[in-house]
């Protein structure tokens, strides 16, 4: 009888453990912030966050000048065979892609990489490693077939991030749909509050469906970028689609955002190649927060680098902007003159605050 009362009490246990990891698993999430440890992979292999980092950057080493590049990695898969659809590699070939990307990544030596087409954390943290990026993060987006995701490569440490994966988009039909990838919104840790949101829109196979669920995802970029207008935010990926073509027009048109490359005549901005078309497909896309401090003619897309073929299918583009005039990049000598001018304005002796701390 004793045995039989301890068995009940174990089943209600456990049914009461089933019902607390149920709730976790449901009940809506904050915005995610620095993660310092990686979680425990998800089913098919690919962990619910993977983010790196590295110790803080003093104050005195930050930079008013930040280049930022977008760049899509072409099919960035490990040597493991996962569940979903993804791509085999061997250990031969997967060091091969490394040490290439490795390599144009250290030409490009932009201070942040959107990248897409990578398909683990692990796999991106490691390429930062090896390229000079102590910061990563790759949060698992809709791609349950390839298992291919948007991630962030970064020289500069990494703030709050926002997976938007989840948001419901809606094509001109007004049919539901959703981005097919992730638009990851992350915030970096300088003084300008740079804001990047790394994107993969839906590739052009499918037709006028596909076409749709581009102008969808379009759309909904501009939604949120409207939302962060406060922030200098730059819109960043592999698009899939020209510029002159209906499904980016919600973006293009947007009367407070600039295409960086928008000032290039078509066939000098393709960044995709292959043995059968030219297409331009990747954009830096900013508003008009970042945009007064845009470096002019920074706008590079890198078409030249030796092999590069070899390692993807596009280019990288990079831009460069200057925050000099933000008062945290103000000379010294002119914080201190601001300091005395107010401190005599309130009657205080020079170099004393007027308001001290309590």
């Amino acid at each position: 009888m004793a045995t039989l009362k301890y068995r009940n009490w174990q089943f209600v246990g456990l049914m009461l453990l089933g019902l607390g990891l149920a709730s976790a698993c449901t009940a809506p999430q904050a915005p995610q912030t620095e993660a310092s440890a990686t979680p425990a992979p998800q089913a098919g292999g690919t962990p619910a966050v993977v983010e790196t980092g590295a110790p803080q950057v003093a104050d005195s080493e930050i930079s008013p000048r930040v280049t930022l590049a977008t760049w899509n990695l072409e099919n960035f898969f490990d040597a493991v065979d996962d569940p979903y659809n993804d791509e085999i590699v061997s250990a031969r070939e997967y060091a091969e892609k490394l040490g290439g990307l490795s390599s144009v990544l250290q030409e490009v030596n932009a201070d942040i990489v959107s990248v897409s087409e990578v398909e683990k954390g692990e796999s991106l943290a490691e390429l930062g490693r090896r390229s000079g990026y102590p910061y990563s993060l790759v949060v698992p987006g809709n791609d349950r077939y390839r298992g291919i995701q948007v991630g962030i490569l970064s020289k500069i440490p990494l703030g709050p991030h926002v997976s938007h994966a989840k948001d419901k988009l809606q094509t001109e039909a007004g049919k539901e749909t959703a981005f097919s990838r992730d638009c990851l919104e992350v915030h970096f840790k300088h003084p300008s509050q740079l804001t990047v949101l790394a994107n993969h829109f839906k590739s052009k196979r499918g037709g006028a469906k596909s076409d749709a669920q581009r102008w969808a995802q379009a759309k909904r970029v501009r939604e949120i970028a409207q939302g962060l207008a406060n922030y200098p935010l730059a819109i960043c990926g592999d698009l899939n689609e020209e510029p002159q073509n209906k499904p980016l027009q919600p973006l293009l048109s947007a009367p407070f955002l600039t295409d960086v490359l928008g000032h290039m005549p078509l066939e000098q901005r393709r960044t995709f190649f292959n043995e059968r078309y030219q297409s331009a497909l990747d954009y830096i896309i900013i508003n008009d927060k970042l945009k007064p401090f845009l470096v002019t003619g920074s706008a590079k897309i890198y078409s030249n680098i030796p092999n590069i073929e070899r390692i993807s299918d596009h280019r990288p583009v990079k831009v460069e902007f200057d925050f000099s005039a933000l008062p945290a990049f103000a000379a010294p000598s002119a914080v201190e003159s601001a300091q005395e001018d107010a401190a005599a304005a309130a009657g205080a002796a020079p170099g004393i605050p007027a308001n001290p701390a309590p």
